[in-house]
């Protein structure tokens, strides 16, 4: 007989804070959340893969955060270019009101200017014709 002489049946009991290492003929005690530290080169490729994969998944979560909060920003910068484009179009039509007031004004103290002096003349007139 070879190795068969060594194998003893052993009663594990079930519990998922007991971990049975059959390579080693080990039984270890595990805290609870505690997980087995990784022994052969399977289990340590195995968590690192879960790692990356975690790493992955948290890198793209935190991707999608920053491209929504991108869009979040594009929008109100898109929103914000729309007021001022109001605003700087409602201070040209102010601009072009305050020009006809002012001409409509100037025009007024002409039109007054050039009554005040005709009357003047029709006085003036009237006076010499009298004389």
């Amino acid at each position: 007989g070879g190795g068969g002489d060594r194998a003893v049946a052993r009663s594990v009991p079930s519990s998922p804070n007991l971990h049975d290492d059959a390579s080693t003929g080990t039984i270890t005690a595990l805290a609870d959340g505690q997980e087995k530290e990784p022994v052969t080169c399977d289990e340590i490729m195995a968590k690192a893969v879960v790692n990356a994969n975690e790493a992955k998944r948290e890198a793209v979560i935190k991707m999608e955060k920053a491209i929504e909060a991108m869009d979040d920003a594009n929008a109100l910068a898109e929103e914000l270019r729309v007021k001022l484009d109001d605003a700087v179009e409602y201070g040209e039509e102010l601009d072009g009101r305050l020009i006809d007031v002012e001409r409509d004004a100037a025009d007024a103290v002409a039109k007054a200017e050039k009554d005040r002096d005709d009357a003047i003349r029709a006085a003036e007139g009237a006076a010499n014709g009298r004389a």
